[in-house]
């Protein structure tokens, strides 16, 4: 059964004004991947300048090789200029076609829509971990994870099954979708049970995501989750939502970070938990940069075709296992410049295909800025918008912004944006 909103009763009575000008500012790519190269690097700076001074840093950095050169910085403003190419294409293609002014919004209806994906997802979730956590005891479990973590973790990963990881990601987008659905302008607001439904969906989702990291890895998609709900409320909102939240979020972020550090690694050390937890933040953002930095120069054509910079494709086509050993080579050549991590995504497509992986910048550059054109004028596009900032926000860190995880809970936002029954963008 189709619904029809009434023409004479708008369901939003708030105008779809165009918001505050900084709000867009802070929140275009832009403006985020300059913010995050440019605290990538000085973090890098104050993490070499104290890599021998702090014990823990000098251990976990004691194999990160500094093979930097006045080319690899040169790579990385081409690369940062090439992506920026590619959003300055977006927006000129936004300017010939967009209308002279902003139309209003309608209210998408995917209640139903969230609630289903949520019950599929944590089925997902279910049988990949909740099965594992019975069989070994959740007294047991809990006692590896804090003694033995890496027991824990393969005991998790030895149960897996062929995309049961990815799909359980799936609170990412469902956490990004809620909280736009939530913050979106209504004249009838939401009734209170479905509300509050809302909030313990997204609440659990995020949970689960905070939890998770301590068994395996995963502190990134809880970050991106947290800075993709916020973005997309702020989106919907057209103004600076929930300020006071802020910090709340960022504790929890600090929180998991802190505790992933300390059941990982807190054997290695006596420094306190919250001295583990802020070496460890240098030493992670030393780390990436210079990934980003070494093998620049030093690939000599072993190149590894997409597997850095386009991984989803093969996650998604279930060929990864084929092209883990197609890229063997490259990997273990890659090896020899990076002790851990990935490569950020400035430098992945160069890894992958030398020069003509600036093409693959010009075109991440257009895609993210087409999402964020996109959802100022249609709040279907809200979610997606906040995860693809998300990626956007962690570039320094990885190619997160073309992992499998968040083109996942991309394509999964949009889905459940476009299953919605009734209008979802209505023309003035």
């Amino acid at each position: 059964m189709s619904y029809t909103a009434p023409s004479s009763r708008p369901l939003v009575t708030r105008p779809a004004a165009a918001g505050s000008p900084w709000l867009w500012i802070v929140l275009s790519p832009t403006f985020v991947l300059s913010a995050a190269w440019l605290i990538g690097f000085v973090m890098y700076f104050v993490a070499a300048s104290l890599r021998y001074e702090l014990s823990y840093l000098r251990f976990l950095a004691a194999q990160v090789p500094d093979l930097a050169t006045s080319y690899s910085y040169i790579w990385l403003v081409v690369a940062f200029l090439a992506m920026m190419g590619g959003i300055a294409l977006a927006n000129f293609q936004n300017a010939q076609t967009a209308g002279t002014a902003i139309k209003p919004w309608s209210e998408p209806h995917s209640y139903r829509a969230i609630v289903i994906a949520f019950i599929v997802v944590a089925a997902t979730a279910f049988l990949w971990v909740g099965i594992t956590v019975l069989q070994v005891g959740l007294g047991q479990m809990i006692s590896l994870a804090a003694s033995e973590n890496v027991e824990a973790r393969d005991l998790v990963l030895d149960a897996q099954f062929p995309g049961g990881r990815m799909i359980s990601n799936g609170f990412m987008g469902i956490a990004v979708f809620v909280a736009s659905f939530i913050a979106l302008p209504r004249k009838t607001p939401l009734k209170s049970d479905k509300l509050t439904i809302l909030i313990a969906i997204w609440g659990f989702s995020l949970f689960y995501l905070g939890i998770m990291p301590i068994l395996i890895s995963g502190r990134i998609n809880f970050f991106a989750a947290i800075i993709g709900s916020y973005i997309a409320a702020c989106i919907v909102q057209r103004r600076l939502y929930a300020v006071q939240l802020i910090p709340v979020g960022l504790a929890a972020m600090a929180l998991v970070w802190g505790a992933k550090q300390y059941f990982s690694m807190g054997h290695v050390t006596t420094e306190s938990p919250l001295a583990q937890a802020v070496q460890g933040a240098l030493f992670y953002f030393y780390n990436d940069m210079a990934n980003s930095l070494n093998i620049v120069g030093n690939i000599e054509g072993n190149y590894s075709f997409g597997w850095e910079s386009l991984r989803f494709i093969f996650f998604f086509t279930f060929t990864d296992d084929l092209m883990l050993s197609l890229t063997a080579d490259h990997r273990l050549h890659s090896g020899v410049f990076k002790d851990a991590g990935e490569f950020p995504l400035l430098t992945a497509p160069y890894v992958d295909f030398g020069y003509a992986g600036l093409a693959l910048l010009v075109l991440f550059g257009f895609i993210v800025q087409w999402l964020y054109n996109a959802s100022r004028r249609d709040p279907r596009f809200a979610a997606a918008c906040g995860l693809a900032i998300s990626g956007v926000a962690m570039s320094t860190h990885s190619a997160y912004l073309t992992g499998q995880d968040l083109m996942f809970n991309i394509f999964l936002v949009i889905i459940l944006a476009y299953v919605s029954k009734g209008p979802v963008f209505k023309r003035a």
